[in-house]
């Protein structure tokens, strides 16, 4: 009877232990999360979203293409003066072997490394109905996040339609088992309806600025990113001009009909319909002549809309702000400004694109200007060998 009793002691300590175990082991981790847990709390999705924002141009490091490379030197715009090998388009020799900045990360941030951040906003797209929330309020928030998830999504498909046109349209997170071999790439025309539509989804769902946390998306960005794509869709390339190919070349748009579209949301923007917006400086024609303090104030108005602080003016309607004490900054002032002032000298622009420029006297770049131009060189140089002796 004691041998039993002792059996039956131990086999109810082995079970409560057993039992405690299981219980302390059986913990959900507070330091990570998986795909389930995310989407089991509103203040998880959020920050599920916000890394979707960080890397909306691919990396966090260097957001919206914001690089020392620009992309105007892939033109004969400026001159990219420190990786002359990347530029092989300038030559007119790229090829798929020898892609230059388009095969490595200078250019990333439109080229096909995009789709990693479209899986993530899919992600999250087919998850957050899911949320749970507790009120009203908290259920209007969920319906912002995910009209902000649409204007993430369409602004990354923007690119990449830029960059390549007719695209592979994904819409749902990728299974393991899922066939990619029949996989296509879209019309231009599917291409552009697609991002359309997830604009307008966009625009439906968000707020204007003026209800908005600053740097997030808003009605008029997402507007303004639907007048941007359809206004570039109206190049004569993307009609017939440089392949018939239903890939690069639309066939059910023209392009009155698109720049008209492109026109209308402009107006609607201009005039209040997505928040309110007005040029920094006022819309009022210059003076005629311009002295040096008008030359000074315009230059002034025009550079401040980039060097902004804190709230934005009314003429910004969406981007990023670089907080060097939060670890998220740029260098364009040293990548770009000239060399002399302890900057680098990148992307100078080239003469065609300085003869599109006024003098500031308001002269326009002409022969007497050039002549004027070598006669003070011939001179700088006499001084200079003279200097030498």
């Amino acid at each position: 009877m004691k041998k039993i009793l002792g059996y039956s002691i131990v086999m109810l300590a082995l079970v409560f232990a057993t039992t405690s175990c299981d219980d302390v082991l059986d913990q959900k981790a507070v330091d990570a999360f998986n795909e389930e847990s995310v989407f089991e709390d509103l203040n998880l999705t959020k920050a599920y979203l916000g890394r979707c924002y960080d890397f909306i141009g691919v990396d966090n490091n260097m957001l919206l293409g914001l690089r020392e490379d620009i992309l105007s030197g892939a033109t004969d715009e400026v001159l990219c003066i420190h990786r002359p090998g990347g530029y092989p388009f300038v030559k007119g020799n790229m090829s798929p072997d020898e892609l230059g900045h388009f095969g490595n990360w200078r250019f990333n941030w439109i080229t096909w490394n995009l789709y990693s951040n479209i899986k993530n906003v899919n992600v999250l797209l087919a998850n957050i109905d899911n949320v749970p929330t507790e009120n009203a309020g908290q259920e209007a928030q969920l319906a912002t996040y995910k009209a902000e998830a649409y204007f993430i999504r369409a602004f990354d498909y923007v690119n990449l339609m830029r960059s390549y046109g007719g695209l592979v349209l994904v819409d749902q997170p990728f299974e393991l088992d899922q066939d990619f071999l029949s996989t296509t790439r879209s019309s231009l025309d599917e291409t552009l309806d697609f991002i359309l539509a997830d604009l307008d989804k966009a625009i439906a769902g968000l707020p204007t600025k003026d209800n908005m946390d600053q740097g997030r998306a808003t009605k008029g960005a997402a507007a303004a990113l639907k007048s941007r794509v359809l206004s570039w869709s109206t190049g004569e390339l993307m009609h017939g001009g440089y392949s018939s190919d239903a890939l690069v070349s639309f066939k059910s748009k023209s392009r009155t009909s698109l720049l008209s579209d492109a026109q209308t949301i402009a107006k609607a923007i201009m005039d209040g319909t997505y928040g309110d917006y007005s040029l920094n400086g006022g819309t009022d024609d210059p003076p005629s002549p311009l002295t040096q303090a008008d030359v000074e104030e315009y230059s002034a108005t025009f550079s401040s809309n980039f060097t902004q602080k804190g709230e934005w003016n009314d003429e910004a309607i969406w981007g990023v702000q670089h907080l060097q004490a939060q670890g998220n900054r740029t260098t364009q002032n040293r990548w770009w400004g000239p060399c002399g002032y302890h900057n680098w000298g990148n992307n100078g622009p080239n003469e065609p694109v300085v003869r599109a420029f006024e003098m500031a006297d308001g002269i326009l770049f002409g022969t007497n200007t050039i002549r004027a131009t070598r006669k003070f060189a011939k001179q700088l140089l006499l001084n200079w060998k003279l200097t030498l002796k």
